[in-house]
């Protein structure tokens, strides 16, 4: 198990190594190839999981009227996925969660997660500094977006330097706000 990259994680916010060992790490599922060939969450289902990228990247998508679909944000190791206010108050979400391909992911359950919400105080609060650094990872993406064009690209490189190799360029153009040729054009391989 790829304990060490959860102890980051909840350690960062400032959740003990020992607490997350003995209340996290006995409660995560490693996901199988088929539950990852198959959406984690699918529009308008109650999300009763949040999700651990461990390997590749996992992705946040809207259904669009035309059939189509619009990424709404990736996660990559280190990052968990489907933590938001429709997994917290046990709301149907609009969007839809899966693994892209060879992605690698630990799922925790609601019902655990809440208990330790509930009983543990420090891990309260460092769902309170997970909450505060999703925000910033969306104000950093939403700040992305002000930039031109060309400027977009070299900040997302850094921030996701692999992603650019597992899905197309016309996924990461409309992740990005802009259409492909523009990316095409302003993208130096």
């Amino acid at each position: 198990m790829s304990a060490n990259i959860i102890l980051e994680l909840f350690t960062k916010f400032n959740y003990p190594a020992k607490r997350t060992h003995e209340n996290i790490i006995p409660h995560l599922h490693l996901l199988t190839k088929q539950d990852q060939r198959r959406p984690l969450l699918k529009k308008n289902d109650i999300p009763t999981y949040i999700y651990f990228p461990v390997k590749s990247y996992g992705r946040m998508f809207y259904d669009l009227d035309d059939g189509s679909t619009i990424t709404a944000n990736y996660m990559k190791r280190g990052e968990i996925m489907g933590f938001d206010r429709h997994f917290l108050e046990q709301e149907p979400a609009p969007y839809q969660l899966e693994m892209l391909n060879g992605g690698q992911a630990y799922s925790l359950d609601y019902r655990t997660f809440n208990t330790l919400y509930q009983k543990d105080d420090l891990f309260k609060k460092s769902v309170g500094l997970i909450q505060a650094d999703q925000l910033a990872r969306s104000s950093w993406h939403n700040e992305l977006l002000k930039l031109s064009n060309k400027e977009r690209i070299p900040p997302m490189l850094v921030q996701y330097p692999d992603l650019i190799q597992l899905v197309t360029k016309e996924e990461i153009a409309g992740w990005m706000g802009m259409s492909l040729s523009t990316f095409k054009r302003n993208y130096k391989s």
